[in-house]
């Protein structure tokens, strides 16, 4: 090889030092997709990416870390999972039922949770930007110290939903229901849409 070839090796290495190509080749693992068509409840850091799964059913489930980046999960089933740290970006969770699920620290930015059941799942410290929760029920959901930066919650029902010192900076609140929803420490929201928030019952 030319010296200009081991030169031009150098300059590709140094340009991609430290910088992960997997994102371009991400794919799901077919042992882990076996074990989950199996029933198998313990998929603590499965990779579950790209995979369709509608009306899959994960109920009770070890979900720790696992990744379902891009899947289409249209009403599947995540009743009381515990699943921090997981992650679900871009996801398609279109009617999915997550309720009592354990989803702190978890990664959901720009997933589609429209008409999803979120009653008393937690949701601490996760990741939501851009997250669409259009006509989703939020019973008592628990998203203290989340990021949620321009998620939409249109005709969403957020009684006595929790938003302690969570970031509300660009989203959407619109036709919703609040009564009793907490947002202390809440910050982003603007003053008019404090005020909308008040009107419709929640406590600041």
């Amino acid at each position: 090889m030319t010296n200009k070839g081991y030169i031009l090796l150098a300059t590709i290495a140094v340009l991609l030092n430290g910088f992960n190509l997997s994102s371009f080749t991400k794919s799901y693992s077919k042992e882990d997709f076996k074990r989950m068509r199996r029933g198998y409840k313990d998929l603590d850091y499965a990779n579950l990416v790209k995979v369709q799964l509608q009306g899959q059913h994960f109920d009770g489930a070890k979900l720790k870390g696992a990744d379902f980046d891009g899947s289409l999960l249209m009403g599947a089933y995540f009743i009381k999972v515990q699943a921090p740290y997981s992650s679900f970006i871009k996801a398609d969770l279109l009617s999915a039922k997550l309720m009592g699920g354990n989803f702190t620290g978890a990664y959901f930015t720009g997933a589609n949770l429209q008409v999803a059941y979120l009653q008393n799942a937690i949701f601490e410290d996760a990741f939501m930007e851009k997250v669409n929760f259009f006509s989703a029920d939020l019973y008592k959901t628990n998203f203290r110290g989340a990021h949620l930066e321009k998620a939409k919650f249109h005709n969403a029902k957020l009684n006595k939903t929790d938003f302690t010192g969570a970031y509300l900076k660009g989203a959407t609140f619109t036709n919703v229901k609040v009564d009793r929803a907490i947002f202390t420490n809440a910050t982003g929201l603007t003053k008019k849409q404090k005020n909308y928030l008040k009107r419709k019952g929640a406590i600041f």
